[in-house]
């Protein structure tokens, strides 16, 4: 799969923001840093068009994020998930680890993260 993106750099916020989408637009994603945490980047608003659902694109982008985040010297990647639900069963299969969690929107959220300096581990016995 072919993945389009877009540096974006911010003065004020954000160390930088990169929009990521597959060339046919069926999924999506947005990573970026803040000055307060600059080893560590975040993606959020990962989507993949409910079509194409079940054919690992979501790994595919997972995957390129996480190449595009050694490429740039990150150490960690960070994500969250509604505590308890398959997508983050999903994340935690792909190697994330919960370290929080957020209740300030009046739902529970999980933060995750992935230390991108050890060798990716298989879980899948575990999922």
């Amino acid at each position: 799969m072919e993945f389009l993106y877009q540096n974006c750099f911010w003065d004020h916020e954000s160390l930088f923001t990169m929009p990521v989408m597959s060339a046919d637009a069926k999924s999506s994603c947005t990573m970026f840093a803040s000055y307060d945490e600059p080893e560590v980047v975040t993606i959020a608003n990962l989507q993949v068009d409910s079509k194409v659902r079940g054919e690992g694109r979501g790994r595919e982008l997972l995957q390129f994020c996480e190449k595009m985040a050694r490429q740039k010297m990150f150490d960690k990647i960070q994500l969250k998930a509604q505590s308890g639900s398959w997508m983050m069963k999903w994340y935690i299969r792909e190697g994330y680890e919960p370290f929080s969690e957020d209740d300030s929107t009046g739902v529970m959220y999980t933060w995750l993260e992935k230390d991108l300096n050890k060798e990716p581990r298989n879980t899948s016995f575990f999922a």
